[in-house]
């Protein structure tokens, strides 16, 4: 797991949250087949704010191709999300959309390791990338909705990460 701090500039930052905000047509979202709704998915067309999140970080993504870029919106009185992966091969990046720097507010994403639960705080202008096949869960925020930006990157022939 990698923890990239202050990539995103203020300006973007308050667009990306501005977008989000806008978002009309919201699905529900299953962490895991059979189980309960734990917050709402709204898949991007354009795949333009992956790339520019994926030159945030400053790593090479050759052999990866963008597979699903998306938002996740999980309220407070949503369904605690469940434990999951989200492939077995690839890399997810999260961006936290409206992070916040207060840990009393909850909102971070935990991993399950071997020994311990890790926690993520969801800290404004942050970014996560992650294997996709560590289980991990997110949190809702004590007040508030929690969004958070998701790109999925796959093995491919080569990389559509080009300017």
């Amino acid at each position: 797991m990698l923890i990239y701090d202050n990539k995103v500039d203020e300006h973007s930052a308050s667009n990306i949250l501005q977008y989000a905000n806008s978002i009309e047509g919201w699905i529900e979202e299953q962490d895991n087949p059979g189980q309960p709704s734990s917050g709402y998915s709204y898949t991007l067309e354009d795949i333009s704010l992956a790339h520019f999140l994926l030159e945030r970080t400053g790593e090479d993504y050759t052999g990866l191709v963008i597979d699903r870029v998306y938002f996740n919106k999980i309220q407070p009185q949503d369904c605690e999300p469940f434990y999951h992966i989200d492939g077995l091969e690839g890399l997810t990046l999260l961006y936290y959309v409206n992070g916040t720097s207060d840990p009393d507010d909850l909102g971070a994403t935990y991993f399950q390791t071997d020994s311990a639960i890790e926690g993520v705080n969801p800290l404004p202008r942050r970014i996560v990338t992650f294997l996709p096949h560590l289980v991990h869960r997110a949190s809702p925020y004590r007040s508030g909705v929690r969004f958070t930006l998701a790109v999925k990157l796959v093995r491919g022939i080569k990389c559509t990460f080009e300017k």
